[in-house]
């Protein structure tokens, strides 16, 4: 009878030893599979949908107007809130170039904001709120200066 346990408790333990190889198999090809930023196949169903990159449209903006418009929308109230790990965020931010610095931001992500974005009804970052109006999703620089009503020095 002890050698017929033996035999059990082996055959157990090998079985419980391929269970985890597998799974540790699976796991690491699913993370290798998702941070491998050429496959097309993980691009997000909000990547997508983004209207342009912020390379191809910084280059129609001078950084004086970028610097410019940033200060308008915050002359005027708008307000940009966005998610500190959001990666369309840090686009949009980015678009402003040195302008940024002169944005109106509140990071949803933030417990201590969490109050303010639900008040302003932010499903979703990153959002601009201006008067009673709300653009969801990142922005062109051209669709917020329009928005406002910046126009360019040139």
């Amino acid at each position: 009878m002890s050698k017929e346990s033996d035999k059990q408790a082996r055959t157990v333990g090998l079985g419980v030893l391929i269970f985890v190889i597998l799974f540790f198999a699976i796991i690491g090809f699913l993370y290798v599979r998702a941070t491998n930023n050429e496959d097309s196949s993980l691009v997000s169903s909000s990547e997508t949908n983004q209207e342009s990159s912020p390379s191809q449209e910084v280059t129609n903006w001078e950084e004086v107007d970028k610097i410019g418009l940033a200060k308008k929308l915050t002359q005027v109230g708008a307000i940009l809130f966005y998610g500190e790990s959001c990666p369309y965020c840090h686009e949009q931010i980015e678009a402003f170039g040195s302008g940024a610095e002169f944005l109106e931001k509140i990071d949803c992500y933030v417990a201590e904001n969490s109050q303010i974005c639900t008040e302003k009804n932010i499903e979703g970052v990153p959002s601009w709120v201006y008067k009673d109006d709300k653009k969801s999703g990142k922005q062109s620089l051209d669709d917020l200066a329009a928005w406002v009503g910046y126009k360019k020095q040139k």
